[in-house]
């Protein structure tokens, strides 16, 4: 990423800058291509997602996504499990 807008985000509070940063990095569709790899699940591939862009542990990212979340902000998809469960916490 450009370095003056790295520089940007000093300013910017963790969900302006993550709002900014999930911008960048979607697609035409307004998806954003979530992190591979192994990912606490309890808190989940999203929260991962949003901690690699900001740069922070999944716990705060988790929390940011949350805030966006309630701001209707950002929208989580949860599809059903293979196991026919619901993907939702309790």
């Amino acid at each position: 990423m450009n370095p003056c807008i790295r520089a940007a985000f000093v300013c910017c509070t963790a969900q302006c800058q993550a709002l900014l940063l999930l911008v960048l990095e979607a697609r035409e569709t307004g998806r954003v291509r979530q992190c591979g790899g192994a990912v606490d699940t309890k808190r989940g591939r999203a929260a991962a997602t949003v901690a690699r862009l900001l740069g922070c542990t999944a716990s705060a990212g988790e929390r940011v996504l949350e805030r966006l979340e309630d701001r209707d902000l950002v929208r989580r998809v949860r599809l059903q499990t293979a196991s026919g469960l619901a993907n939702v916490r309790g």
